[in-house]
């Protein structure tokens, strides 16, 4: 798998390369969200709430509401914890903008109104569901500005 890993990270080297001498950017997908099986969320997992035997208490998604266009949606990522663990979180982020960086031009940042207000669902009943406040602007540009450093441009998506 290491070779494989070598060998795919050479080949885009060279195309990201042939795309500059061309004048073509690459774009990538930062998704808000990430995966439970996420090295990243194992590596950082101060940053989410999961349980000690690994389970998720609450899960990401839609929670339902009268605004809510297609009632509750159930995504079932991990969240944030934004309450206890700003600082982890900025750095999970810090690492996924890095890396970004090394093969993007630029990179949507999807579900950017995440950082404002989310879904926290209960898994076993939607009557716990609730929305919260998410950590807000000062986050989102401390994340903004930190991609500027790495030369990565930043365009947002929502709704």
């Amino acid at each position: 798998y290491r070779l494989q890993q070598w060998r795919l990270h050479a080949a885009y080297d060279q195309l990201k390369k042939k795309a500059k001498e061309h004048a073509i950017l690459l774009i990538g997908d930062a998704p808000y969200y990430l995966a439970l099986k996420s090295p990243l969320v194992w590596q950082y997992q101060r940053a989410f709430l999961i349980n000690p035997d690994g389970s998720l208490p609450k899960i990401s998604g839609i929670v339902y509401e009268p605004k809510a266009m297609y009632g509750r949606q159930v995504w079932g990522h991990p969240i944030y914890d934004w309450d206890n663990a700003t600082d982890v979180v900025l750095a999970l982020w810090h690492t996924r903008i890095r890396y970004m960086a090394q093969i993007f031009d630029t990179v949507r940042l999807d579900h950017t109104n995440g950082f404002f207000s989310y879904g926290e669902l209960d898994p076993e009943d939607s009557k716990k569901d609730r929305r919260r406040k998410g950590p807000g602007r000062t986050v989102l540009e401390k994340i903004i500005h930190y991609a500027d450093e790495q030369h990565l441009s930043i365009f947002a998506e929502d709704q």
